[in-house]
């Protein structure tokens, strides 16, 4: 029978019933012949069964009910994470127990609350940020925030934010959803910080290798300085011999400078800008750093036509300490290392040795050792984190040199065969224009003016003033920012003004450059100072138009160079 009819004929036959039983307006006869009596009471059964059959299932229903509310209270109240319901006003309407036992609240202290005001300062605007996208376009934003319990201490909650269905009578609500986190975000530092402490580690373990290399290099250096002097006295009489011994002492100096830059570019890393490097001396500087002292022999094959690269300096260098260190203790008996540069061009974006790489112009470098080779079974793990065959070291060698490579747009390949050697392959993206080196000699530049000298090293400023006066300057003397600022203040007051002051990033018990410009610009706008330092990589100096310098100048320097210096700040030229 249909459903409906069925419910209907109930329905009818119920009200008959009742009517007939509370002697309403139906109209029963006086007198009942025994047949329809019969029928009467019969009618009046199968009323009765069928409310017994109703009432059956109204108890069924109302037992539903119940089990769906209770399965309701486990799914929505008692679920392993907070659900919250909002307005467009980011209000909250409704939360269950979880939200309110992550919170350490009853429902009716959270609910009519805005939800802005349990989330902590820091992350309030990760929350309206995505908030804003959900409420334009409905879709689910996932991401993280803190949030405050009622102890004021915050909380990681991942949060899944989407439009819901309508919730009584607001037209546009909001589901969140929060999960805590805390334990997770927690375990992700410790990981961090275990990343950092090996990576640095890492670093230490390949000084230590250099170590003893840069000893030997650096007495050797001294030794031809100490000899070359002890000549020049012997042969004062005689100047074309001193001049010859004096050229001798530059060029010990000026390895010992390279020798320097190095150490610095391993020991920091460098700056964190990339910049238009010429590529071929960063090989040729890197390699012979990292072999300092080693009983392994390099050699090189660098063209002068290599395309310019737009790279971080101190993490290409990086990179190639690690492989070029990597090779040599893999030939502890000895050996030689190949390393060679070339222009390469990839036509076609299915090349399958550089499937990853896209079409274009690439300076490939290539390390070649003779040591034994990589075994196929660690093939896949060598630039995994931590992960090495040596009985000591981090691993972590070849992952930050995979990473570095990786965040340049570039590829490393490897190439091994057991007992036969291994050759790493880098690329890196070029320019499309030749970069050559400029060897183009310079000569001195003489000028004019008054020149401020700020150097806590009484013989640096001796050198500096003694220079500067030879190329016709006028020099003033001070020791730290704070004299520095008096004396240019006086020399305006007085109508005498200083044309250019030289700066030391640092000076010891005083104000350095970068906290005097500050202030002196504040005085005068238009004063001009160039900056100084033997930390050749730090920020200031690589990027000293931005904190105000005309320009700057590496420790150690000769005449010439600071000689255009001067004169490309006194003149406002770029150099």
């Amino acid at each position: 029978m249909d459903k409906k009819k069925s419910d209907s004929n109930f329905s009818a036959l119920r009200k008959r019933a009742e009517e007939i039983i509370q002697g309403s307006s139906v109209d029963v006869p006086d007198n009942l012949s025994p047949e329809d009596a019969r029928s009467l009471i019969h009618e009046l059964r199968v009323y009765q069964e069928e409310l017994e059959i109703q009432n059956e299932q109204l108890r069924q229903a109302q037992l539903d009910l119940e089990k769906a509310r209770a399965r309701y209270f486990d799914l929505y109240e008692l679920a392993p994470v907070g659900y919250l319901m909002l307005d467009e006003q980011g209000i909250i309407l409704e939360v269950n127990l979880t939200a309110t036992s992550l919170l350490g609240l009853e429902k009716d202290q959270i609910v009519k609350q805005p939800l802005n005001r349990f989330i902590a300062s820091d992350t309030q605007d990760t929350f309206y940020l995505n908030f804003k996208k959900v409420l334009k376009t409905g879709a689910k934003k996932v991401y993280e925030m803190k949030m405050i319990n009622k102890n004021g201490c915050w909380f990681w909650v991942q949060v899944e934010m989407t439009a819901a269905l309508k919730y009584e009578s607001q037209d546009n609500t909001y589901r969140v959803v929060i999960s805590d986190i805390t334990e997770r975000k927690k375990a992700e530092e410790i990981i961090k910080s275990n990343y950092e402490f090996k990576r640095r580690a890492d670093k230490l373990e390949s000084l230590s290798i250099l170590a003893s290399g840069i000893a030997h290099d650096f007495n050797n250096y001294l030794a031809t300085l100490q000899g070359n002097i002890s000549l020049a006295r012997i042969y004062k009489d005689k100047p074309d011999k001193v001049e010859g011994k004096l050229k001798n002492m530059e060029s010990v100096i000026d390895r010992t400078t390279d020798l320097t830059q190095q150490l610095f570019l391993f020991a920091t890393g460098g700056t964190t800008d990339k910049k238009k490097v010429y590529i071929k001396k960063l090989i040729n500087d890197s390699v012979h750093f990292a072999l300092s002292g080693s009983n392994v022999c390099c050699h090189l094959s660098l063209p002068d036509s290599l395309y310019a690269v737009e790279i971080d300096e101190g993490q290409i260098t990086q990179v190639m300490y690690n492989i070029i260190i990597n090779a040599a203790q893999a030939m502890s008996e000895g050996g030689a290392i190949h390393v060679s540069a070339e222009n390469f061009i990839i036509e076609t974006p299915e090349n399958e040795n550089l499937i990853s790489l896209p079409e274009g112009k690439y300076v490939k470098i290539s390390i070649a050792d003779e040591g034994p080779g990589i075994p196929e079974k660690f093939l896949q793990k060598i630039y995994d984190p931590f992960f090495t065959s040596k009985v000591e070291g981090s691993g972590l060698g070849l992952s930050t040199s995979y990473s570095i490579i990786k965040n340049h747009n570039g590829y490393i390949q490897v190439e091994t065969e057991e007992g036969k050697g291994t050759i790493f392959n880098i690329f890196l993206p070029a320019f499309t224009q030749i970069d050559v080196a400029n060897t183009e000699e310079k000569d001195i530049i003489y000028g004019s003016g008054k020149i401020l000298i700020m150097d806590d090293d009484k013989e640096v400023r001796s050198f500096m003033g003694e220079v500067l006066t030879t190329l016709g300057y006028e020099v003033l003397y001070a020791c730290e920012g704070i004299e520095v600022l008096e004396m240019y203040m006086n020399s305006k007051k007085y109508d005498q003004p200083i044309d250019l002051v030289v700066m030391d990033l640092t000076i010891s018990n005083g104000m350095g450059a970068k906290n005097t410009i500050n202030k002196l610009f504040k005085k005068d706008p238009e004063a001009k100072a160039i900056v100084s330092s033997g930390y050749a990589n730090d920020p200031v100096l690589n990027n000293f138009r931005e904190y105000g310098f005309k320009g700057a100048i590496k420790k150690p320097y000769n005449i010439k160079e600071l000689s255009e210096v001067i004169y490309g700040a006194l003149k406002d030229i770029d150099h």
